[in-house]
């Protein structure tokens, strides 16, 4: 069942029923992961493509942002309700699509829409600082300085 709802929303993808796809992402069990690779396809499409007209590769371009901005929104959601569960979602491996994670597939694309979300840069925080709290360190130097 599950490989089905990939097959039936990769074929969404590739008949250009995009509003389809955007629908079935939300059933499948990763939607953010679904998203991107929707967004990647789109992306590919545009890019690589060397027999398509201009229009249709705005309108490819057009659909990898919008989907680029619906994982943003969804992963956005998550990081509101649930810090760690959104962390963990960024680089849990998808068995559905691939194996893909969330973060892989949004560099390799480079979806800034996604790459501009808090939980992103709370993901590059934490892999920069690690468990430091630098903002209690930060403002304890500041007040230091002044007295």
């Amino acid at each position: 069942m599950v490989y089905f709802i990939r097959e039936l929303f990769l074929w969404a993808i590739l008949m250009n029923r995009s509003d389809l796809a955007m629908s079935i992402c939300s059933r499948t069990t990763n939607p953010v992961v679904a998203t991107l690779v929707a967004s990647k396809i789109y992306h590919q499409a545009a890019t690589q493509s060397r027999c398509i007209t201009a229009e249709r590769k705005l309108e490819y371009l057009k659909k990898e942002k919008e989907f680029g901005e619906h994982a943003a929104g969804i992963i956005d959601r998550c990081f509101q309700v649930d810090e760690e569960f959104a962390l963990k979602l960024l680089t849990q491996e998808s068995d559905v699509f691939f194996k893909y994670n969330a973060l892989y597939l949004a560099r390799e694309i480079n979806s800034r829409p996604f790459l501009a979300t808090k939980c992103i840069q709370k993901h590059l925080d934490t892999e920069w600082y690690g468990n430091i709290n630098y903002n209690v360190y930060s403002y304890t130097n500041i007040m230091v300085n002044y007295y």
